[in-house]
């Protein structure tokens, strides 16, 4: 740094921090991380039409619950007798009003009776002498503080606190930076020698004057205000005073060529404004010959932003400054300002107004010249306002860190489109197109009969086509886990002081809850029978299987539809989205998890389509269960006589429709309480009456035979996991005639399409919705801790509901049997044991017997069993759902009471499932926000009106119909969760600074969601976004129609910039191929349309299609290459499948990309390092 004076140059050497080791250093003050600070967003609102989208600040829940969080742990720190360092890493995150005495004095281990001490001395010091200074002080505090509406009650503690200051012989060899400036001296007459020296001014030389060896300054009583806040005795506030300035204050005005004082401050910000705002920091040097950028800083500098920024924010900075042990963050705060309002400063034409402190010409209305409009927007508006986020997010170094996740151009959180209307926000893309498409489906499968068999045929499509992708991706996703959790299990979903909002056992009863619904009645005891006996599947009929082996293959596929794989899709889901919204601040929506893929394209349109998708499959899924469960517990109820056993199918439909309409009140009602008090306890108490069925079945029953059951149940199913995890029933699923077996054996053709697709596509198009809600309840919650209660704990939970309920089955329905054919055998009767009651069994229900004492003759003589569990019931299909009841009643006579606790558990597991549908729906169509009590009233009830439209319009059918629709979803979702993996793989390995950060790392000039794909965004944002340029819809055109132009231009642009260029001709090679393979494609598809057209056309006309494919697939791996050659030469993060997967799905905008790339030259490629030594640079003030 060159300073200059009087003509003359003194050449200093400073040291000035790279950007790297700045973010290193102050890595926690990023903008992932939830800052103490941030107010309600109402004042955010009311200053959004001057403030950047990325200032507005967090909810009022939000901030109060970081609030209690920090006060808890600071009270846990304090109580534990933390060391200092601990509390200044807690501090760096911001204290909590209420600690922060406590929390400054233990960090800077402030004696109050020493401090009480000097108080008394100086005050005696006060009383005998007067100095000179001392009239200076009071002028200060009088000017500044007296006059200052947050100070001015406080005026005669600064007074007393920085006369104190001043008197205070030890202050020169306490303060951190050495004397902060050369002592003044002067000859001591007599009469004062004595009391001088007692006072401790005395040194060689002469008296020190003030006795501190501290000259005042203009603005230093702003140093003591502050302290009137934490103290309200002067005893109290001094000590404080004292110790913060001497570790802190003192470098702010210490003119030194130590570190952190006030040259090396002004030299960072000087070269903090070159980097962040270059244009503004060389304006403003032209303006005059000796001007400079520190010019608008320096003040906020020497004071340390006192009397600059409200009391709280003032403290919420210095809370960091004590915490990080540093006042580096002033010189960063302030170039962070300086860059903030660069397009202001921009503007000025002229300097003027050179006064040494120019605070009172900002205070003027009528401000003649630009500079000056410029000087108030940077310290008024910049400064003094109203939202904290400002001033939180200048600290966080948000100008200088160039964010990890693009932002949008709407103006809700993250960019997101939104609307603001009477306190409701919501994204209006979202919300109605997705009301729009909802109840176009709805209208759909009510008016048109053909409904429930068109998207019947859809599911089975999707079956047939795609069986393969929905096993093997299943598959992929339970293997993703091990390396996740092996590398990055301890990270947290959230910051690392969080700990988890809900108990352990509270937790696991929500996710449990969310994550099954009623599928657990439903198929409790009927699936595994189904797996046993239906003779459709590769178990039950390949010919040699006995009766046991096909019980214990039941409930091994029982086990494997509703364990790990079920769960896997949920898992992943919420560790994306929890890790992307607790740790990095972004939405809580199902959009954010395509965030580190697709940037600042998932705020936009793309964004809002997935959101759109998603909410439709929610709604149409929870509807469908909605109604469908709602025919279940009509049939309870009608075993309990509570309805009648003659009902019409019209008045079946009507009493589901009045059943769902009482289940939305419940659930609205559960919604409107909020996510602590209604959705946890409606929750927990299903989720502990389902532990009550559970335990009395098991104890009714036979316990040593469920136990024997659950041990081998177990053992099977690992055993024989891997075989079922990858068998896509590919032979059995030929048509006839087609392939078929000709044996017979095996598995039925479409029982994939019945079970294992038809579940694998239920949890894929549910997993926005419940790994939405389990987000929402993980945060502060590590990886493994998520994946223990979203995989491991409910499919040990699965293997005791499921081998309870369904070894119990099992064995009744062997019991009813065996007693028909005893009765064929003794009686000639096979109804001889007919239980007769005259309670309403549905008419495809399987007939109950009473169970006999004894039974005549020899051959039974050792027949002995327990008469109280009777009657028991044969399965059939035609009431799988009522077969839970046969099941609970043969209990003792407890039937009755054990059916009214399973219907309540249905009704309240319905709840559950509503209720969180809900949350998630208004936290999507709220941009991730807490939604507005309307809005979650009106999600819920819309939830309970499109399943009572559809039930009362078109019955059953038109529910199946919106069943298909969810089920058909699950395949697009599908392709989102396996991008999914990369996403959150790749914002982890960033997070662990295994990447280099975003601006930290080469990237694509023109991303592939980019160019053509951003002028939709152009209109949605009504010209707020940039419009394409015209040669970018001409470029990607030639792209389409003639790509080998396009790879030729590439590959020779990039040859420019290799060390050594590829040969011409090999890249005309290259291209050749590339046009060949792409004009044989388009012709041989021509050519087989043609002949397919021409029934009696030859064959191998109509097979060109293949021999097209191919030639495809030729263009899309030369087209792979180049993009990855380009991809190494510039040192682009990535891999050769996405090479693959952009050139044979997006080949025109993979041209555009490489044409793109290769226009400018490489940068040497950075090695990029968490931390950097700090360099030498020359900077000129």
């Amino acid at each position: 740094m060159a300073v200059k004076r009087e003509g003359a140059a003194l050449g200093v050497q400073l040291s000035v921090p790279t950007m790297d080791a700045l973010r290193l250093r102050f890595a926690e003050l990023a903008p992932g991380h939830a800052h103490l600070g941030v107010p309600d967003p109402a004042d955010a609102a009311a200053a959004s039409t001057r403030l950047e989208p990325a200032l507005r600040g967090l909810n009022l829940e939000e901030a109060q619950r970081l609030e209690t969080r920090r006060r808890r742990l600071a009270a846990q720190l304090l109580s534990g007798a933390a060391y200092p360092a601990e509390l200044q890493i807690f501090a760096r995150f911001g204290i909590p009003p209420s600690m922060r005495r406590e929390v400054w004095s233990s960090i800077m281990g402030v004696v109050e009776s020493t401090g009480t001490a000097a108080l008394q001395e100086a005050a005696k010091g006060i009383n005998e002498w007067e100095w000179l200074t001392d009239d200076v002080l009071r002028l200060d505090v009088s000017e500044h503080c007296a006059n200052d509406v947050s100070y001015f009650p406080f005026d005669e503690i600064a007074e007393a606190l920085v006369l104190a200051l001043s008197r205070d012989p030890q202050i020169s060899s306490m303060c951190e930076s050495g004397p902060p400036q050369m002592p003044i001296l002067i000859p001591a007459p007599d009469a004062m020698e004595a009391a001088v020296a007692k006072e401790g001014a005395e040194q060689e030389g002469g008296l020190r004057v003030p006795p501190s060896g501290v000259v005042p300054f203009k603005g230093f009583s702003n140093y003591a205000c502050p302290f009137a806040f934490l103290a309200d005795r002067l005893e109290t506030a001094y000590p404080l005073f004292r110790a913060f300035y001497c570790r802190v204050l003192c470098h702010l005005h210490t003119i030194s060529n130590r570190p952190e004082t006030l040259l090396q401050l002004c030299a960072l910000f000087e070269s903090l404004a070159d980097t962040a705002a270059p244009r503004a920091a060389q304006h403003v040097k032209q303006l005059a010959v000796d001007s400079a950028p520190l010019r608008f800083a320096f003040h906020w500098i020497v004071t340390g932003f006192a009397g600059c920024l409200p009391a709280e924010q003032l403290l919420h900075l210095w809370d960091r400054l004590l915490g990080f042990d540093s006042p580096v963050l002033v010189a960063v705060l302030a170039a962070a300002i300086f860059a903030f309002r660069a397009r202001l400063v921009l503007g000025a034409r002229r300097l003027e107004g050179r006064s040494a402190d120019p605070r009172p010409q900002f205070q003027k209305r009528a401000m003649k010249n630009a500079v000056t409009a410029t000087r108030t927007a940077l310290l008024v508006g910049g400064l003094e306002a109203k939202d904290a986020r400002d001033v939180l997010r200048s600290i966080c170094l948000d100008p200088f860190l160039v964010e990890e996740y693009e932002r949008g151009h709407g103006a809700g959180p993250q960019g997101t489109r939104e609307v603001n209307f009477c306190s409701i926000r919501f994204n209006p893309v979202v919300s109605l197109l997705a009301a729009v498409c909802l109840w176009g489906f709805v209208l759909y499968a009510v008016l048109d009969p053909e409904a429930s068999t068109v998207f019947g045929e859809w599911q089975s499509y999707v079956t047939k086509k795609f069986t393969w992708l929905y096993i093997v991706s299943q598959d992929y996703w339970i293997v993703y886990l091990f390396p996740l959790c092996y590398y990055y299990g301890d990270m947290k979903l959230g910051q690392d002081d969080e700990e988890p909002e809900y108990g352990d056992l509270t937790y696991l009863a929500m996710v449990w809850c969310a994550g099954v619904a009623i599928g657990l009645i439903f198929y409790g005891a009927s699936e595994p029978l189904f797996h046993a006996e239906d003779g459709t599947n590769k178990y039950n009929n390949n010919g040699y299987f006995n009766e046991n082996d096909r019980a214990i293959s039941g409930l091994h596929i029982t086990l494997f539809h509703w364990g790990f794989l079920a769960w896997i899709v949920y898992a992943i889901t919420a560790l994306t989205m929890g890790f992307l919204s607790y740790r990095k601040n972004l939405p809580l929506c199902f959009r954010t998890c395509m965030a580190p893929l697709f940037g600042k394209a998932t705020w936009g349109w793309m964004g809002d389509l997935l959101d759109v998708l998603t909410i439709v499959t929610i709604v149409a899924g929870l509807c469908t269960s909605l109604g469908l469960g709602a025919r279940q517990i009509v049939g309870g109820m009608q075993r309990l006589e509570w309805l009648e056993g003659t009902l019409t199918e019209d008045q079946l439909t009507n009493t589901a429709a009045w059943l769902i309409a009482v289940i939305t009140l419940l659930a609205t009602a559960s919604v409107v309480a909020g996510l602590d008090f209604g959705i946890k306890t409606v929750s927990y108490t299903a989720f502990m009456l389902g532990n009550f069925l559970m335990v009395v079945i098991f104890s009714l029953d036979e316990p040593w035979y469920i136990l024997n059951v659950i041990v081998q149940a177990v053992g099977y199913h690992l055993a024989h996991f891997v075989e079922l995890a990858f068998d896509t029933d590919a032979f059995a699923q030929l048509d006839l005639g087609n392939g078929r077996p000709n044996d017979g054996k095996g598995a039925h053709p479409s029982w994939m399409d019945w079970w294992t697709i038809f579940y694998w596509g239920w949890w894929i198009a549910w997993a926005p919705f419940v790994g939405t809600f389990m987000a929402r309840i993980s945060r502060g919650r590590t990886i493994k801790q998520v994946v223990l209660y979203t995989l491991t704990l409910p499919f040990l939970y699965a293997v005791l509901w499921f081998c309870i309920f369904g070894a119990a089955a099992i064995r009744m329905n062997r019991r009813a049997i065996w007693l028909e054919n005893v009765g064929t055998e003794l009686y000639g009767n096979a109804d001889y044991f007919l239980h007769t009651d005259l309670t309403f069994r549905p008419s495809g229900a399987g007939k109950c017997f009473d169970v006999p004492a004894s039974l005549p003759g020899d051959a039974y003589s050792s027949y002995s069993v327990n008469t109280d569990v009777s009657p028991v019931c044969k399965f059939s299909s035609g009431d799988s759902s009522g077969y839970w009841f046969d099941l609970m009643g043969q209990y003792y006579g407890m039937g009755n009471s054990l059916v009214f606790v399973s219907i309540v558990t249905t009704i309240l597991y319905f709840v559950t499932s509503s209720d969180s549908g809900s949350l998630v729906v208004d936290l999507i169509a709220a941009n991730g926000r807490e939604a507005h009590v309307v809005q979650r009233i009106f999600w819920a009830v819309t939830e309970g009106a499109v399943a009572i439209a559809a039930l009362a319009s078109g019955g059953f059918s038109s529910l199946t119909a919106l069943q298909a629709v969810s089920i058909v979803m699950g395949l697009p979702f599908t392709i989102v969760m396996m991008m999914m993996c990369t996403s959150l793989w790749r914002a982890l390995k960033v997070e662990a600074g295994e990447i280099a950060p975003r601006g930290q790392r080469p990237d694509w000039n023109l991303p592939l969601y980019g160019g053509i794909f951003d002028a939709p965004e152009w209109v949605l944002t009504f010209g707020r976004s940039k419009m394409p340029p015209l040669r970018v819809f001409t470029t990607f055109a030639l792209a389409t129609v003639m790509p080998p132009v396009l790879f030729w231009r590439s590959m020779r642009a990039m040859s420019k910039y290799e060390k050594a260029p590829t040969h011409a001709g090999t890249h005309g090679m290259l291209a050749l191929v590339l046009g060949l393979a792409f004009k044989a494609f388009v012709i041989l598809h021509i050519v087989s349309w043609v002949y397919q057209a021409d029934a009696n056309g030859p064959k191998e006309g109509k097979a060109m299609w293949a021999m097209a494919w191919v030639a495809y697939l030729t263009f899309a791996g030369v087209l792979s290459l180049g993009r990855h050659q380009i991809r190494r030469l510039y040192g682009i993060e990535g891999s050769g499948i996405e090479d693959i997967c952009a050139a044979v799905f997006l080949y025109p905008q993979t041209l555009c990309q490489m044409l793109a790339q290769v226009g400018s030259e490489p940068a040497p490629k950075p090695v990029y390092k968490k931390g950097q030594e700090s360099k030498k640079t020359d900077v000129e003030i």
